[in-house]
């Protein structure tokens, strides 16, 4: 088993909750903007500093206190955290200075990995790592970006709450199932979604306590956002008229704040806009302070679902250790200025914009300017002044389509190649003059962009060179939810296109394999890996741990001999076994076809026939390069005798037993998660079930069109 570990180059400073390092980050740069963000595109741009946000977590996290306390009365529960009197001596760890054998900011010492690894194991024995019992005051949020998001979420963790962030792309029966299954007390949302959140609510009985965002900044005079602020002014709070519509019909919700007046017994739920809230918690400081709530690191946070490719969304238990770690151990890795200004383009509620571009970029001290669309994207970055972009490879290779589409039209593609081999030579003698020379192109992403952070799917070697050689280092990494975000990646020392490097500090990361550059299934250790799985009877599902503590992530990965960089090759659960015992990767040949523009997804299987196994692909075909590269009077002949020369040419470069023998195509997308991954079993269960009404096999079906043989008339309505 190859094991690799990452020390790290910089220094740490030390914090022990989520809470202590964004007090550190304010204490440190009180007047930095900490968040940019628009109501409306091309609205106002509001700005808030770190001064100001540390004001507005405290006003909600006071009215959120005060929300807890009236819950815990209304259903008579004691604390959530509270030891018994008979608990087994040394099972519960401390409250806010826990016992830990390596903090977040001693990654680099040798057993650091299996140490925390252990200290977690031991943790899931505590039946308080059951984050559904009914004292737990849990919290969801639901929305798109936006600073009223960041403020519920960071309301939650600061008082030692449970937030459970949710995705808001999701169908609303989903979204149903997960409010159910993790029976909140308080949903945070858009305004906008305020009739279907109150149809979950009347659906889920937990559900007490209703809050909206509104565009509460519009209501209290704060001023446009502006280079530097050296002064500050405090807000203050006003509650604008609030009287909640009713969409459930039967359903009692009282528009006062919990608590304030004698409601009645029929009173089923409390709303509330978030404005009302903050104006309340500026109420309640004598009360409650939020900055010294007891905080137990070592419990559960944070519960994150996944995206369930092939199977019901999981709950993945994340401690505020967990996510320290993580932090603690890429800013090891990588470095940036307070200068920093980050675009929140990726969903929130995913942990890879989660961690990487909310909890580090506030770590450094950057601003978080939010996304105003995809279609602002080139705007927002020239505006905002964005020198780091955290995004999937889809939006770097848009970038990268575009600007060699213009070099290509402006007819100055000799000169950019002569001045990319000029500007290689000088970087070979220590003189780098890329963002000069290429400054007309860098315009293009709003000039000051010089990171790219690049996850979730493989990317194109050939598109991070050509980046790096103009003057962006885009750096691709790879991570789960289940390890708080990254795993390994390229960084600040290291830069192998086509890579994804070496592990975060403070992490082991192994490939089940003997040899250097072999197969094997990637498994992690460390304090960033999660505790476990949550079940929904509260129990912990620890199946995916080996008794040492690693993790099995399901991914297979190899290893390099040159420099020990790890390359991602595809996953176990996809993997396909052929009946002489080598196995083949769908990753792999999918990536392949990702290389012609004609082709805009795949997805390849294992067909049985007889005693072995075919290689078989569906291919989602682009109709607009279908009728550029053949014509719009194509017919399916046509292309089928176009993508059988794609399939010839594609086999040609595979080994023998990778070869694809069956493949049909399609104009259609397949059944995909909101993180745009093919739902694989339900595909594949798709078109097994048609060839079985048909009485068909997929050899019989080769070449065409699956639209066409599900329903002729659907076919030549698709665009």
């Amino acid at each position: 088993m190859k094991v690799m570990r990452e020390k790290g180059f910089f220094p740490v400073r030390e914090f022990s909750s989520v809470r202590e390092m964004v007090a550190q980050t304010i204490q440190r740069y009180p007047n930095e903007a900490a968040f940019r963000f628009r109501y409306k595109p091309q609205g106002e741009v509001i700005e808030r500093s770190y001064r100001d946000l540390r004001d507005d977590v405290t006003d909600l996290a006071c009215a959120l206190l005060k929300i807890r306390q009236h819950w815990q009365n209304l259903y008579g529960y004691p604390s959530a955290t509270e030891i018994p009197e008979d608990a087994p001596e040394g099972l519960y760890t401390a409250l806010a200075n826990r016992n830990l054998p390596v903090s977040p900011s001693e990654l680099n010492i040798p057993d650091a990995p299996a140490a925390a690894a252990a200290y977690t194991y031991e943790l899931t024995k505590d039946p308080r790592m059951n984050c559904l019992r009914p004292e737990v005051f849990r919290c969801v949020v639901i929305g798109n970006n936006s600073y009223a998001w960041c403020l519920s979420w960071l309301a939650t963790v600061f008082t030692d709450n449970l937030v459970v962030p949710l995705d808001r792309q999701l169908p609303e029966e989903e979204l149903q199932r997960l409010v159910q299954r993790s029976s909140p007390a308080v949903l945070f949302y858009e305004g906008r979604l305020d009739p279907m959140m109150q149809r979950i609510a009347a659906s889920c009985p937990s559900v007490r306590y209703l809050v909206p965002f509104d565009e509460w900044f519009e209501t209290v005079g704060v001023r446009p956002a502006k280079k530097r602020r050296t002064s500050y002014l405090p807000v203050v709070r006003t509650k604008p008229p609030f009287e909640p519509e009713i969409h459930v019909e039967g359903l009692a919700i009282s528009p006062t704040f919990p608590g304030d007046t004698d409601e009645a017994e029929a009173t089923r739920i409390w709303q509330q806009p978030i404005s009302h809230l903050l104006a309340r918690g500026a109420e309640l400081h004598d009360e409650f302070d939020p900055w010294n709530v007891p905080l137990h690191v070592d419990l559960p946070c944070s519960l994150m679902y996944t995206s369930g490719t092939t199977a019901m969304s999981k709950a993945v238990l994340a401690t505020q250790s967990n996510i320290c770690y993580e932090v603690a151990g890429l800013t090891r890795v990588v470095k940036f200025k307070p200068s920093l200004a980050s675009l929140s383009l990726l969903p929130i509620h995913h942990v890879f914009e989660n961690i990487c571009g909310f909890m580090v970029v506030m770590f450094f001290g950057g601003s978080i300017n939010i996304n105003d669309g995809l279609r602002y994207i080139p705007a927002n970055l020239k505006e905002y002044k964005i020198n780091l972009l955290i995004s999937v490879p889809l939006v770097f290779n848009h970038f990268y389509a575009r600007i060699k589409a213009a070099i290509k039209e402006s007819g100055k593609e000799k000169l950019v190649k002569k001045m990319i081999r000029i500007s290689e030579g000088l970087r070979r003698v220590k003189i780098d003059l890329r963002r000069l020379f290429f400054r007309s192109i860098l315009k293009r992403m709003g000039g000051k962009l010089r990171i790219g952070i690049c996850g979730a799917a493989p990317a194109d070697p050939e598109m991070i060179t050509f980046f790096d050689q103009i003057g962006v280092r885009v750096l691709q990494g790879y991570g789960m939810t289940e390890t708080m975000s990254v795993i390994s990646g390229c960084n600040l020392r290291f830069f192998r296109p086509g890579t994804v490097g070496h592990p975060v500090a403070g992490l082991e990361v192994a490939v089940e394999a003997d040899e250097y550059e072999t197969d094997g299934e990637i498994l992690v250790r460390g304090g960033l890996v999660f505790p476990g799985y949550l079940r929904d009877d509260g129990s912990i599902d620890r199946t995916a741990f080996t008794e040492d503590n690693w993790f099995r992530t399901g991914d297979v990965g190899r290893v390099s001999e040159q420099d020990e960089s790890m390359t991602i090759t595809g996953r176990v659960k996809s993997m396909i076994v052929l009946s002489s015992g080598k196995k083949v990767f769908p990753e792999e040949i999918e990536y392949v076809f990702s290389n012609y523009p004609l082709i805009r997804d795949s997805m390849v299987w294992g067909e049985p026939e007889g005693d072995d196994v075919q290689i078989a692909a569906n291919l989602v075909l682009n109709r607009d390069e279908v009728e550029k590269e053949l014509g719009k009077t194509a017919t399916p002949d046509d292309i089928k005798g176009y993508l059988d020369r794609i399939i010839r040419e594609i086999n040609s470069l595979m080994p023998s037993f990778k070869t694809i023998k069956y493949y049909v195509y399609t104009f259609q997308d397949m059944i995909q998660t909101t993180t745009r991954k093919v739902k694989r079993n339900v595909e594949i269960e798709r078109i097994r079930s048609f060839l079985s009404e048909k009485s068909s096999r997929l050899r019989d079906m080769t070449g065409r069109l699956l639209d066409e043989l599900s329903d002729p008339a659907q076919s030549e309505t698709q665009d």
